[in-house]
């Protein structure tokens, strides 16, 4: 059960994927996570835990060596997107802790949005990436922030059963993207959300 606040349908600058209203920046809710803004303060997790090969090599956009310094200026440019391109990027927590376990984020493009997601290792085989990545999209559909897609490394077959779980699809194509992780190109198999 998902649990929002505020509802975004009580505020009068309330509008289909609108980029600075209340519903924009607030917490996502799932059962036991809390999907919320990253800040600056996150850098302090987020460059050690998204640098650890098994996690970087499988992004596009997290390097190998992500010093605090490089976290601290990725969160500000994703607050940034927020602001202006009406990304949505969470810090996954804990709900009954409060400590994180990962990002997840929908990004714009040209055709829609695009899911992406990654988590630290200690948090791997607990169902949080389902979980979140189920909660995010859940609230993208409320939204009216569609279509999402997604992808994967053909070499991280795990994501695409997470995305399966959720109702994404294999559209057949695949592309060869970047990953700052690897240091070079991999083989990318896209997913679409059905529905």
């Amino acid at each position: 059960m998902r649990d929002m606040q505020p509802d975004p349908e009580e505020t009068p600058e309330h509008e289909a994927g609108a980029v600075n209203t209340p519903a924009a920046f607030a917490d996502i809710r799932t059962e036991r996570l809390v999907l919320r803004p990253l800040k600056i303060e996150d850098a302090a997790w987020v460059g050690p835990e998204s640098a650890r090969p098994d996690v970087c090599r499988m992004t596009s956009r997290v390097p190998a060596q992500n010093p605090p310094l490089f976290a601290e200026a990725f969160i500000l440019i994703l607050r940034a997107r927020e602001q202006v391109m009406g990304d949505r990027v969470r810090a996954i927590c804990e709900a009954e802790t409060g400590s994180a376990v990962g990002v997840i984020g929908l990004n714009k493009h040209e055709a829609g949005w695009e899911l992406g997601y990654w988590l630290m290792l200690a948090a791997w085989g607990q169902g949080y990436a389902t979980e979140a990545a189920r909660g995010m999209c859940d609230w993208a559909t409320e939204h009216a922030l569609t279509p999402v897609t997604a992808g994967h490394y053909d070499d991280n077959p795990a994501s695409g059963r997470v995305l399966e779980k959720i109702g994404f699809a294999y559209t057949g194509e695949t592309l060869d993207a970047f990953s700052f992780g690897r240091m070079a190109k991999g083989r990318v198999r896209q997913m679409t959300m059905a529905g």
